[in-house]
Order: structure tokens, then C-alpha cells, then sequence
């Protein structure tokens, strides 16, 4: 869907629909059925700033990276983005702002590639089951504890030199 981002957001428009999984093609899925609803709204701030609002919901098969079975991702996005005309423009934004991305727009915007982008920001690093993640979990704290005990402390160690040089 391409629109006038500017326009879209000067004039406050709205849009919803939703992408078929399979058109995700920059995803990484198990399985391209299904489908992702998504819904964007423009807006101006009161000093005229333009902002396009995301939200998009659905649910994406992906690959446990600890177990390595599929699992479903419930795909959840909200993002607020200050519309700018040029990579300079958005490199202007200040870095404190953390609340505030920016996106360069123009009058002929791809609103599904945005819809696309911000799914994929919003995937898990490394996605894993709950269980998996907890697992992963006890069984670290299980082999620091190990480690720690069968480790002998290095100032024990010279210790048992120096007691052993001056026995002898």
C-alpha cells in the first residue's frame, strides 16, 4: 500500500487491513499461512510535527533456538514514528529522546514494507519457548554452582605450595 505519508499525516487519516504471512518474504517462519492485521493513523503534534502511528497483531510460527521445535510468536506491535523528509533530518532527532523513532517518508511511502520492518524489530533475538528459556536457566545456575565448588580458589592453591616448600 503506498501512501503520501505527509498527507496521511497531516490530514489525519487512518488505514487497517492485514498481510498475508507468506508476503512476509524478509520474515524467517516455519509456516507462511496465516495472517497479520495491522492498522496505522497520522497525526500532527501542536508544533505541526507529522506522526504515523503502527499497531499490528497476529501470530508467526517460528524456530525455538533452544529445542529447535516450532513455536508460535504472537506478533505484537505499537510504534510511534516522527515522520522526517531525509536521513539528515532523522540523524537530527535528539539522542535522548529514546520514545521517539524516526522514519524518512516521502509522498510515495510503502506502508507495508513500515508494517514489515517494525515485525521484524519486534521478533525476539533469539526466540525460545518459556519452558526452554527456563530450563536453560536452572540448568546454568546447576553448572555455575558445579563449577564453582569443583573450583579451588587460586590463593588455596598457593597457599598449599607455600606450606608444601616450607614442610619440606
Amino acid at each position: 500500500m503506498i501512501i503520501d505519508a505527509f498527507e496521511f499525516a497531516r490530514k489525519a487519516l487512518e488505514a487497517s487491513g492485514s498481510i498475508a504471512v507468506a508476503d512476509l518474504t524478509r520474515v524467517d517462519v516455519l509456516e507462511r499461512s496465516g495472517l497479520v492485521a495491522w492498522e496505522a493513523s497520522g497525526s500532527s503534534d501542536a508544533n505541526g510535527k507529522p506522526f504515523l502511528d503502527i499497531a499490528a497483531r497476529g501470530k508467526l510460527m517460528l524456530a525455538c533456538q533452544r529445542c529447535l521445535e516450532p513455536m508460535v510468536h504472537d506478533v505484537v506491535v505499537d510504534a510511534h514514528l516522527l515522520l522526517v523528509r531525509s536521513d539528515a533530518e532523522a540523524e537530527a532527532v535528539p539522542i535522548e529522546d529514546l520514545e521517539l523513532d524516526a522514519v524518512v517518508a516521502s509522498e510515495s511511502f510503502d506502508l507495508t514494507e513500515l508494517i514489515e520492518d517494525e515485525i521484524i524489530l519486534s521478533l525476539p533475538l533469539v526466540p525460545k519457548h518459556e519452558r526452554c528459556a527456563e530450563e536453560h536457566l536452572a540448568g546454568d545456575a546447576s553448572q555455575d554452582d558445579q563449577q564453582e565448588m569443583a573450583r579451588e580458589s587460586p590463593f588455596a592453591i598457593l597457599a598449599g605450595h607455600r606450606k608444601h616448600k616450607l614442610g619440606s
